[in-house]
């Protein structure tokens, strides 16, 4: 005998999702983001000579902000994912702290052949600045031609720097600085296609800068050579060296 349900049952089951029901919004829901832990940054306590950084001298608190990140990522115990866990971590810090995280990560595996490496060494490279953007490109593209896939698509966690859309767009970025204008179309579409599928609304952002990237096409700007400063650069690369060996006298790395 088929139970009847009363008007009241009918609505509660109305209100309530179904099996289907939630088993398609997990489907379609995009896959849970790898936030790095917070490290509480004071900018008071930063050196500066003349309102600059100072990159001879790092104060203890830089210090210790730096050396938490270190350990937070985990990197030295990891050998698969320990660059890009070293990203994803250094990614929100800012400051000098953030200068030598990233240079860290290219003095720490930028000879490796091993994939991951490869892009966390992109990534690194990417967030460093302008006068990098050539490197970033070659290895990005080197980490796909390993691959053949977006990092993602390779079984990869969803750190917050390969989450999309934000990958994607800083790669299109990459692209449209350096006037590689149908590689940065390609990838605001991939960003573009992510955001359709998990989120409604209009999205203006991305149909606006497809629009510009199809107009600089059809009539791209000239290519103006970027300045570098090639005694910041140095001065970064130095100090990172001596806090690396630091690290190391202490075991973090």
């Amino acid at each position: 005998m088929v139970k009847v349900m009363t008007e009241e049952e009918q609505r509660l089951r109305a209100f309530l999702e179904s099996e289907q029901e939630y088993e398609k919004r997990k489907r379609n829901a995009p896959p849970q983001m790898l936030h790095p832990e917070y490290i509480n940054q004071d900018s008071s306590q930063s050196i500066l000579i003349n309102g600059q950084y100072d990159l001879a001298h790092f104060s203890v608190h830089e210090y210790k902000v730096i050396r938490q990140a270190a350990i937070n990522s985990g990197c030295k115990y990891d050998s698969c994912t320990g660059s890009l866990k070293l990203m994803n971590t250094a990614y929100p810090i800012v400051y000098k702290p953030r200068y030598v995280l990233l240079e860290m990560i290219v003095q720490l595996y930028g000879n490796s052949a091993q994939q991951n490496d490869i892009l966390a060494v992109a990534l690194a490279y990417a967030y460093k600045g302008a006068a990098f953007r050539v490197p970033a490109i070659e290895r990005f593209e080197l980490y796909l031609k390993k691959t053949g896939k977006m990092p993602l698509e390779t079984g990869l966690p969803n750190f917050m720097i390969l989450s999309e859309p934000l990958f994607s767009n800083k790669i299109s970025e990459l692209y449209e600085k350096e006037h590689i204008y149908e590689k940065a179309l390609f990838y605001t579409q991939n960003a573009y296609k992510f955001i359709c599928k998990h989120f409604k609304g209009d999205w203006p952002f991305y149909t606006n800068r497809i629009a510009a990237l199809e107009e600089l096409i059809e009539n791209p700007k000239k290519k103006r050579k970027d300045r570098r400063d090639e005694k910041f650069e140095r001065q970064i690369t130095e100090a990172t060296t001596k806090i690396i060996n630091l690290l190391k006298v202490e075991n973090v790395l």
